[in-house]
């Protein structure tokens, strides 16, 4: 289950479930130190990640990096040491939809294409969501 929320709301929103605010929302992973918070997006119908949201109780999320192999670099090893406080929420034909606090259970690699469609290794963590 997600909880629908319009764009004006969405800062109020992620600052009331995440006890922090967040300046900007640009990219797919967002890591506020002070608060040892991340807060992962999902852009539904995104050919060069290969996220899954089916089960939102344990979701496959694509780490940074549209070009290229990912690595455990920046934003990515940001996620992984932390590894808990991780929320995440979808951009979608409707909006926006909040799915929670969750934690990295796993972690693996695959090949997937990217943006500029030449194949490429990306890294899946395996998120189990401990709150809605």
């Amino acid at each position: 289950m997600s909880t629908h929320v319009e764009w004006k709301k969405m800062n109020d929103f992620i600052e009331t479930k995440t006890g922090v605010r967040f300046i900007t929302i640009n990219g797919g992973i967002d890591y506020h130190k002070n608060g040892n918070v991340a807060l992962l997006k999902s852009v539904k119908g995104t050919d060069y990640y290969h996220d899954n949201l089916s089960n939102p109780n344990l979701v496959h999320y694509t780490l940074s990096g549209q070009i290229g192999d990912q690595t455990e670099t920046k934003r990515n090893k940001s996620v992984l040491r932390l590894g808990t406080n991780i929320y995440l929420f979808e951009q979608n034909i409707r909006g926006y939809e909040w799915y929670g606090k969750y934690i990295i259970v796993d972690k693996y690699v695959t090949r997937h294409i990217g943006r500029d469609k030449n194949m490429r290794n990306i890294i899946i963590v395996i998120l189990r969501r401990i709150e809605e």
